[in-house]
């Protein structure tokens, strides 16, 4: 799963199982890569919740804290995958 941004790339793989009629949920997540004008650090990279239920979806993030070339501004980017109702999607605040 990957999004790309302006001035902001990320992605990060995982494996997980769609279960017809079932929980969905997802088994791992690895190899993040985030690519940016400017410096990061990564604050956060995992399972979230790992198993749909009846409160919403599994999901799993990954998290960074980014800084712009001339150290004008600093924010936290996120890329999130979810995994539920027999599909998936990701959702970025980039």
């Amino acid at each position: 799963m990957s999004h790309l941004g302006i001035l902001v790339a990320a992605e990060f793989y995982a494996d997980f199982v769609l279960v017809s009629g079932g929980d969905d949920y997802i088994s791992k997540v690895y190899d993040y890569a985030i690519a940016m004008v400017g410096t990061y650090s990564l604050t956060s990279f995992g399972i979230n919740k790992a198993r749909e239920d009846i409160s919403g979806p599994a999901y799993a993030t990954l998290e960074w804290e980014g800084t712009t070339l001339e150290n004008l501004f600093t924010t936290t980017f996120r890329l999130r995958l979810y995994v539920g109702n027999d599909g998936y999607y990701s959702l970025a605040n980039y």
